[in-house]
């Protein structure tokens, strides 16, 4: 590289070389990626590189002088190689996947040739082209004659190759391959084989059914695949239908051929697949080889000439014949036998076919059927017929049929259906004709339906009518337990347990079968199963008696252990019975074996021996005090064939094991005697269970085989006596024997239970999943059944024994006679459906319990311990899961405070004033008229309810002794600050109402209150003061009413308690601005903001054959409510998909501001496109704006970070304008404005006129959506505009001055745009809608006022001037009132006001001081301040100071984040020139007593900013109270304030006006009482009864502390769809008990519901003598015979325990009546008694009588009552008794005194501790030695040193100075 010294050149930079230029020495030129210097003078050629390849001037030879010398090296990227171009050194090109550098600079030609020594190894200084970066690209197929560059991926057949080196390629591929490596092995498929056609390497074909690869590449033949250059690769086959001998056949190919089907090994054209199987023909082929044989059937055979193939099948006669081979004419010898030839026929199946009578000249052929003189014949031989050789005859030499039937003389059979019988006590009569039949009507004609055939003992068969007798099986004392036995009553069985076992072996389950039960006794071994449709019947009540058996005698001693071993010795001889080996039987067995038994294996042998295991542990366990008890298993599903043929080889050799056992027994045991019939009974009980569990699965039957064993030893008194399944009954009995004992006491809670067993039970088979022994169909029914036994249990219905079905009993006249037992024992979830069901002397008569039901009427429970008792509840039951809805509710307004001259409503008194509201509306119901209001007020962080509460739980929430005067007052005049009370005012000493609250409740003055500052007994006269400002005078519930101060005799005043609040603060935080600028206005308001194109996710439905496509919306966000349009209705979708899009897309946060977009509808085919939806979610809330000189534009979204943008133009603006999602900046002096959707981007906007405009508002006029209003000062000229874009103008009223009106502001609110003038005329302009404008002429404050602003809040407009000047009107506009002026610095120099604005309660001003200079006590201050104010009404001021001190210039309200606040703007600063204030309205709160006692606190201003750590204090004022009352201030967002009132109406009362809300807000109202609200319930309601379980409300009766309490549902009132989209319900339900204060339920509590919880129903019930005890305790009436008496217990008769319930009608024998546990009549007293606990409502609320009469007296009771106050003065209350303790206790303990009474009699009184002490002296008033400290007070005014309840004896001295202070 040349070397440069600096000091010698003088560069000159000319950029890229060009062509034709003229360059002088050190010019420098950038080419490509280098920068080139001159060296010589000269004019630029036409490509650089001749430059550079230039001579000296006439040099011989030629010397070179390059004109330029590389100055710096670089490279630059050019493209992709082009032919024909210009190249210099450094270049860079792309070609074919790789770049390459050029160093040599040339004009290009071919690639190949320019580059043809490139590659990857090899490189010289003279190539043109050196590669720099290797890489790859796939061209194409491969062509000829084409410049290919190095690594060039081309496709050549199915291989990949890659380019070793650049190359033009030659004409054919092959010669070409040296430049060429293989890339990939590859295969590309051509399709079919085509003939003549040119095949590459790896090319795939499709041959026949086979794909081929090519192994060498060459151009197919004409006719067939040339094998020697395909290889098969996938091997395939296809079905060609049949074979014919034109079709070219290819490898694997496959034809039918006859009845086979064959398969091609090798190509073939007339290759007969049929020669296959013919070795010997000469044209045999390989060709084919037999894929299956199959069979063709040709129908009756026609003869060789037909062309039979291989598998063809001919009907020949009555035989079928399958060939063998192909077969011709030519195969046979033409005569009819040549189907009998084997080599070419095979007979496949033998038989006849009736061919009619026999006639000659026919060909038969073997096997048809001819009839012939009545003789039926079979033909032996095929041959043609003749006269010679008919049936019967052998005329020609050959018998060609045989006899098949022969006809006889008719015998007993005459009509289809008859049966010929052999009855034993028929002869054969003279007439027989050897064919057995009996001469004469012998036959047994068909029966009808519903008739079974029966066998009579005499073998004679009859039809038995199953109707009647319903297919009735016999029990009766002469019964033996065997086959043969049990079909009538002459033959029964010996035992039911016996006939159910026979039942159920031998008929269909639910088969109608009953069980006669003859008279008698009979002793039973239980259980017995009783099969489904099957029922136990007895002759009659008193005379078919079944016993459960005790003990049996021939059990005793070592019967069982004998009996062990004989089913041992049977394990020794099994195998071979099983296997039908014949067994040597021991001596003594002479039974025969069975030996046709079907093949089993040794897995069932093996079996066999096992089970003999669980049955010895069954019975030894309960025997013989075993350690084992078998767990029962089973099935109901056939095992395998041999384990089912093993079954049934024992079920054939049954009675040969049971005689082999009996004989081994006698034989081993000689000395021993046996009953044969018993021994053998066992073992086939055993045996029965054996085959069972073999042939299914488990150890179910042999345990209950052996469980017959354990009871007969033990006996079945302890053990259930009948097992029922579905559709079975007991009837027409009495049952006896079951006796236990009942456990000890405390083994259970409050009852005991006995050992015994039950009567009846649900089977429990083999488990719970038996599904045969589940009630589907029926219940089992007893009927006329009487039940006698001890400690036992008449019916028990255990749920959990079945996982199916309905686990139910069904009885009707079941009496039960059960010393100590249990009459009906229901549990989990089962049900028992009891009529006239009687229990005598049982421990418990009905017991429900985990979930049971029973349901009983005209039954009684009599004698015993305990009646009905429910427990409990389904311990499976898995309770729904619910949440406490306390926000079903709307605000509620107890009163209206109303009346004064008109009769005008004044303010709402709400007790709940509701919470996160946007829209309300209410409606007024009273004796007034035109009331109109509107909410716009919504407050965050305000007192929607002061709630009273009870910490104590001792149910005195609202406290007692409040002292409440209530009278019409005396005229009083003058009235400012003083009201004459009634004359007969009851106050005696002032004390008793000083501090207090007087209020105007009704008449002149209505709403005027202040507290008692004096009061003169004697002149009745007493002084309030403000409790605003403590100034003598009133207060107004509107402040700054008008103050009536002439007070008449209508004036109706109330003393109360005085409720103060706490003021919710002030505080600052603060920011920067990004400049200093000159402010002009600020505000904070929504914005318009649109997307574009988005994109919601995926649908859930789907799309038929294709993809789903996701739906794209556009999206616009209107303050905080989104809008979107669909622009691509995707596919996929489903109605009810729910789409979310993250807030964050919309500039917010998610999951707040999230988009939801639900699916409602979608198109009906298969794309499933969304056709309409809905749109949801909460957009992000708006932006603060500021504007400021010249055109700035100052926004921020958090009040934080600030960012500036511009206005549309530079001009004067004057006042910023937010609504409807957008700004306005107006403008002074011209018709422009700027106008933004966001506050960021700004555009010019035109007015209709050129004018100063100074003012506009956003107003929501009646009728219209919403519409801007904008006024000018100096001109009558104003414009309105329903989207601030397109205006239209409109004249304000002209004055009387004639200078005109100088407006000044204008604001809207209570239906009106409202603006003011500050000219002389003070007049005001209003307009419902912004267009017509009205006057109210010189109604301004007189005087000369610059107003600032106007501005509408807290029902009232309020002008606000730059010196502190207030005005406001209370009655739109009409009428205006000063104010206070607003304070200043040093109470005295007025502060420059720059701005006020308004906020939920509060209006807010700044300031600086206007240069002024202020002094004491703030100090000298000039300019900026730390100064500025708020007030809530105009008239009480607070003056408040910040931080930092600023020209605050502006200031904004916003509520963003639910937190209400300020922000104050300084100009021309930035540090802390943003000032977030956080303050609010303080709450106005008004005492609701009753009663002396709070019912509710009443809210007139929820006040607003305060916070959980600000919550508002009450603090009350009274002077009597005797307990206090508790309260939790409860606050919220959205909170509804008092409304705008358009109009206040006329002719309204306070106490006839009824207010109710509506709105899309709700009140969080904590439920206590009867009633509550869940959400979440399923859409079938639960119904009465239901339980309910509340987190949190633990049950206090229960030793489990985390027990939770239980509530019974009594009613639930669906409300509708909670919202959640689960498809479940708020439901309100009523409880019992109520629920308490104390419990303090909040919402989203959780609650379970349970529904499956024990309980007994019963009506026309008698409950008799509960309480006296078991047989031997009462032994009615032998006791009373005996002079002894016994005493019942009533408590007893009905008792829930856990949960349960029982829910009665009762009838006793003494005829008292009783409605449960709530009402009761004494039929001889007369005495009524209802049980106010239960009804729990505070009384008897809940039973509207209209009256009870009291015996003869005529007296008429209207109400009950619980209140125990006894404030009520009236004839017609009686008070609970409940009340009467109350009210005596709450006397009793007032103070916690013993006593409470005028004349007490002690010597000392102390209080709290002894130096308490309480002097009094006569004539003098009583004082209290206890210091009490008053004083200081926050910034707000709040107290600081007292709080809660103040007695107000300790607040006020006795004397006052000259100001009564």
């Amino acid at each position: 590289m040349a070397e440069f010294s600096i000091d010698r050149f003088k560069y000159n930079w000319k950029g890229d070389w060009t062509a034709g230029a003229d360059y002088i020495r050190d010019d420098v030129v950038r080419v490509n990626g280098k920068s080139f210097v001159c060296i010589v003078t000269h004019t630029a050629s036409a490509a650089f590189r001749t430059d550079q390849e230039a001579t000296v001037d006439g040099s011989s030879p030629p010397i070179p002088q390059p004109r330029w010398i590389v100055m710096t090296s670089g490279r630059s990227f050019i493209g992709n190689w082009a032919t024909a171009t210009d190249y210099n050194t450094g270049d860079i090109v792309l070609f074919q996947g790789s770049l390459y550098v050029c160093q040599v600079a040339h004009a290009s030609t071919d690639f190949h040739t320019d580059a043809e020594n490139v590659d990857e190894s090899v490189s010289s200084t003279t190539d043109k082209w050196v590669i720099v970066a290797v890489g790859t690209k796939y061209l194409t197929d491969w062509s000829s004659g084409t410049s290919y560059g190095l690594n060039a991926i081309v496709k050549y057949g199915g291989i990949a190759y890659k380019s070793v080196k650049a190359h033009l390629s030659t004409g054919n591929f092959g010669d070409d391959t040296i430049n060429w490596e293989q890339f990939y092995n590859g295969y590309e498929y051509k399709g079919a084989w085509q003939p003549t056609s040119d095949y590459k390497v790896n090319d795939l074909v499709k041959y026949g059914p086979s794909i081929f690869t090519c192994t060498e590449a060459h151009t197919s033949g004409d006719t067939e695949l040339d094998d020697t250059k395909f290889s098969i690769t996938f091997p395939g086959s296809q079905y060609d239908n049949d074979w014919a001998s034109t079709t070219p056949y290819n490898q694997g190919d496959i034809v039918r051929y006859g009845g086979n089907l064959y398969y091609a090994v090798n190509n073939n054209l007339d290759s007969n697949p049929g020669k296959v199987l013919v070795s010997d023909t000469e044209d045999s082929t390989i060709d084919w080889i037999v894929l299956a044989h199959g069979y063709n059937f040709r129908g009756t055979w026609a003869g060789y000439d037909t062309g039979y193939r291989t598998g063809d099948i001919v009907q020949r006669g009555g035989q079928l014949f399958i060939a063998v081979r192909d077969v011709s004419i030519s195969d046979g010898d033409g005569s009819s036998l040549d189907y009998l030839d084997e080599e070419v026929w095979t007979k496949l199946m033998p038989g006849k076919i009736f061919a009619g009578p026999w006639n000659p000249g026919i060909i038969y052929s073997v096997g048809e059927v001819v009839i012939i003189y009545g003789d039926s014949y079979v033909c032996n031989q095929e041959h043609l017929s003749a006269d010679n050789n008919f049936p019967g005859d052998n005329g020609s030499g050959y018998v060609y049929w045989d006899l098949l039937v022969q006809a006889g003389q008719p015998g007993g059979l005459l009509y289809a259906g008859d049966l010929l019988t052999y009855g034993t006590s028929r002869n054969l009569g003279a007439g027989s004709v050897g064919d057995g039949s009996t001469v004469g009507d012998t036959r047994l004609k068909i029966g009808t339906t519903g008739q079974v055939l029966s066998i009579t003992d005499e073998l004679e068969a009859y039809w038995r009518n199953t109707v009647t007798d319903t297919d009735t099986i016999f029990v009766g004392r002469h019964g033996i337990d065997s086959l043969g036995y049990g079909i009538s009553i002459e033959k029964p069985f010996r035992t039911v347990r016996y006939a159910a076992q026979y039942i159920e072996d031998n008929f269909t389950p639910l088969k109608p079968t009953k069980i006669s039960v003859a008279t008698g006794r009979f002793e039973e071994i239980g259980p017995i199963t009783v099969p489904a449709g099957c029922a136990v019947v007895g002759d009659e009540l008193r005379a078919t008696t079944i016993i459960a058996s005790g003990p049996k005698t021939a059990y005793s001693g070592t019967y069982v252990t004998e009996h062990f071993a004989a089913i041992d010795h049977l394990t020794t001889i099994i195998f071979n019975v099983l296997s039908g080996i014949t067994v040597t039987p021991f001596e003594g067995n002479t039974v025969q074996q069975n030996l046709k038994t079907p093949p089993t294996d040794l897995e069932a042998v093996n079996l066999y021996v096992n089970l003999i295991d669980d049955y010895k542990n069954y019975i030894n366990f309960r025997v013989a005090s075993g350690d084992t008890d078998p767990e029962i298993t089973g099935t109901n599903t056939y095992n395998s064939l041999a384990r089912v043929n093993a079954g049934t080889a024992i079920e054939l050799n049954k009675d040969f094991l049971a005689a082999e056992a009996y004989a081994y027994m006698v034989g081993t045991y000689p000395e021993k005697t046996y009953d044969e019939i018993q021994v053998k009974q066992d073992i086939l009980y055993y045996l029965r269970g054996t085959k069972r569990d073999i042939q299914y699965d488990g150890n179910y039957a042999i345990c209950f085989a052996a469980r017959y064993i354990a009871n007969s030893v033990t006996g079945s008194q302890n053990d259930d006596l009948f097992w029922m399944r579905d559709t079975t009954g007991l009837r027409q009995c009495t049952t006896d024997g079951l006796t236990g004992t009942l456990n000890p006491p405390g083994v259970f809670a409050q009852y005991q239970r006995p050992t015994g067993g039950s009567l009846v039970a649900l089977d429990p088979g083999w488990g719970p999943a038996d599904n045969r022994t589940w009630i589907v169909n029926r219940s089992p029914y007893l009927q006329g059944v009487t039940n006698l036994g001890t400690a036992c249990v008449g019916q028990k219905i255990d749920g959990a024994l079945h996982n199916g079905g309905n686990r139910s009993m069904v009885s009707n006249d079941f009496t039960q006679v059960l010393s100590d037992g249990i009459g009906a024992w229901v549990l989990n979830n089962a049900r028992a459906e009891l009529v006239s069901v009687f229990t005598y002397y049982c421990q418990v008569g009905y017991l429900a319990e985990t979930g049971g039901v029973i349901r009983a009427t005209n039954g009684n429970n009599s004698y015993g311990t305990f009646g009905a008792v429910a427990e409990g509840n389904n311990p499976s039951e898995v309770p729904q899961s619910t949440t406490v809805n306390n926000q079903q509710n709307e605000a509620q307004v107890k009163s209206a405070i109303a009346g004064g001259t008109t009769d005008e409503i004044l303010v709402y008194e709400y007790t709940h004033c509701g919470e996160e509201y946007n829209t309300a509306s209410s409606d007024i119901v009273g004796a007034g008229a035109d009331a109109k209001v509107e909410f716009t007020d919504f407050r965050d962080g305000g007192l929607y309810e002061a709630r009273l509460i009870n910490t104590t739980g001792s149910g005195s929430e609202g406290g007692s002794n409040y002292l409440v005067r209530q009278n019409s007052a005396q005229v009083t005049v003058p009235a400012a600050d003083r009201l004459i009370l009634n004359t007969n005012e009851e106050t005696q000493f002032d004390t008793e109402i000083l501090g207090m609250r007087l209020l105007i409740i009704q008449g002149t003055g209505v709403g005027q209150y202040g507290y008692v500052a004096a009061y003169n007994t004697v002149s009745k006269v007493c002084t309030v003061r403000k409790e605003s400002t403590n100034e003598l005078g009133w207060d107004h519930a509107i402040p700054g009413w008008p103050i009536e101060t002439n007070l008449d005799s209508t004036t109706t005043y109330r003393i109360e308690p005085r409720v103060a609040t706490t003021h919710p603060g002030f505080s600052a935080t603060y920011a920067n601005l990004p400049q200093s600028r000159q402010l002009y206005d600020s505000e904070f308001g929504d914005l318009t903001a649109f997307y574009f194109d988005i994109t919601v996710p995926d649908g859930s439905a789907g799309v038929q054959d294709t993809v789903a496509v996701p739906a794209v919306f556009n999206v616009t966000r209107n303050g905080e409510t989104y809008v979107a349009n669909i622009t691509n209705q995707g596919a996929g979708y489903a109605v009810g998909d729910v789409l979310s899009v993250a807030g964050t897309t919309f500039g917010g946060t998610t999951p707040a501001n999230d988009l939801i977009i639900t699916v409602t509808e979608t198109t009906q085919d298969s794309s499933n496109t969304i056709t309409n939806f809905t749109v949801g979610g909460t957009a992000r809330s708006g932006r603060y704006v500021a504007i400021a000189a010249p055109n700035f534009s100052i926004y921020s979204d958090d009040g934080v970070s600030w960012t500036e943008s511009n206005l549309s133009s530079v001009k004067t603006y004057s006042r910023l304008v937010a609504g409807n999602n957008r700004f306005l900046a107006l403008a002074k002096g011209t018709s422009g404005y700027s106008f933004s959707y966001d506050g960021q981007n700004w555009v010019d906007r035109t007015l209709p006129a050129s004018a100063d405009w100074i003012a506009g508002v956003y107003g929501t006029p009646p009728g219209v959506s919403g519409r801007y209003v904008v006024i000018a000062e100096n001109s009558q000229t104003a414009a309105y505009s329903t989207d601030g874009l397109n205006w239209q103008s409109t004249t304000l009223p002209v004055g009387d001055d004639s200078s005109g009106d100088q407006w000044q502001g204008i604001a809207y609110g209570q239906d009106r745009y409202v603006v003011i003038t500050g000219s002389q005329t003070k007049d005001v302009a209003y307009s419902q809608d912004g267009i017509t404008w009205f006057r109210y002429n010189n109604v301004l404050p007189a005087g000369e006022y610059t107003w600032l602003n106007l501005v509408y809040g807290n029902n009232r407009f309020l002008a606000f001037a730059s010196n502190g000047e207030v005005a406001y009107s209370v009655d739109r506009g009409a009428t205006w009132y000063l104010g206070t002026p607003a304070p200043s610095l040093d109470g005295s120099t007025t502060m420059t006001w720059r701005d006020i604005k308004y906020g939920q309660g509060v209006f807010l001003a700044v300031c600086d001081t206007g240069g002024k200079e202020f002094g004491d006590p703030t100090g000298s201050t000039v300019g900026p301040t730390t100064y500025l104010a708020t007030t809530e009404d105009g008239i009480k001021w607070y003056e408040r100071n910040v931080t930092w001190s600023h020209y605050w210039k502006t200031v904004m309200f916003s509520r963003l984040g639910n937190e209400p606040h300020f922000l104050m703007l300084g100009e021309n600063n930035t540090t802390n020139a943003v000032a977030k204030i956080k303050t609010g309205a303080q709450a106005k709160v008004r005492a609701d007593i009753t009663a002396r006692s709070f019912t509710s606190f009443k809210i007139w201003d929820p006040g607003s900013g305060y916070t959980n750590s600000t919550l508002p204090v009450l603090t009350i004022t009274d002077t009597a109270f005797v307990s206090e009352v508790e309260y939790e201030s409860r606050i919220g967002n959205k909170v509804l304030a008092q409304p705008d009132f358009v109009n206040r109406g006329s002719g309204y009362r306070t106490s006839t006006s009824t207010i109710t809300i509506a709105g899309d807000g709700y009140a969080d109202i904590v439920e206590q009482g009867a009633f509550i609200v869940l959400q979440g319930v399923d859409p079938t309601l639960p119904g009465p009864g239901v339980q309910v379980r509340i987190t949190g409300i633990l049950d206090e009766a229960t030793a489990d502390p985390n027990d939770l309490k239980l509530f019974v549902g009594v009613s639930a009132t669906d409300l509708g769809d909670d919202g959640t989209g689960n498809n479940t319900r708020n439901v309100r339900f009523q409880l019992t008990p109520t629920l308490k204060n104390e419990y303090n339920l909040a919402h989203g509590t959780t609650a379970t519901l349970s529904q499956e919880y024990s309980q007994c129903r019963i009506s026309g019930h008698d409950f008799l003598d509960i309480g006296t005890g078991n047989f031997l305790q009462t032994n009615y009436p032998d006791l009373y015979a005996g002079g002894a008496y016994f005493t019942s217990a009533p408590e007893n008769e009905v008792l829930e325990v856990t949960g349960g319930r029982v829910f009665y009608v009762s009838t006793d024998q003494d005829g008292n009546f009783r409605a449960g546990e709530l009402f009761g009549v004494n039929q001889a007293t007369g005495v009524v008694t209802i049980s106010a606990e239960f009804f729990d409502l505070d009384g008897l609320s809940e039973l509207s009588l209209g009256g009870v009469r009291l015996g003869g007296t005529g007296a008429v009771v209207n109400e009950f009552s619980t209140d125990p106050t006894f404030s009520a003065d009236s004839n017609s209350i009686i008070p609970t008794q409940k009340a009467i303790a109350t009210f005596l206790a709450a006397q009793l303990s007032v103070g916690g005194s013993d006593l409470e009474t005028n004349n007490i009699v002690a010597g000392q009184v102390s209080v709290g501790s002894s130096e308490n002490i309480i002097t009094m002296t006569g004539g003098s008033y009583l004082n209290i030695n206890r210091p009490v400290v008053l004083g200081g007070a926050d910034d707000n005014g709040n107290a600081s040193a007292l709080q809660g309840t103040i007695l107000s004896q300790l607040l006020f001295l006795r004397n006052f100075n000259d100001t009564v202070q």
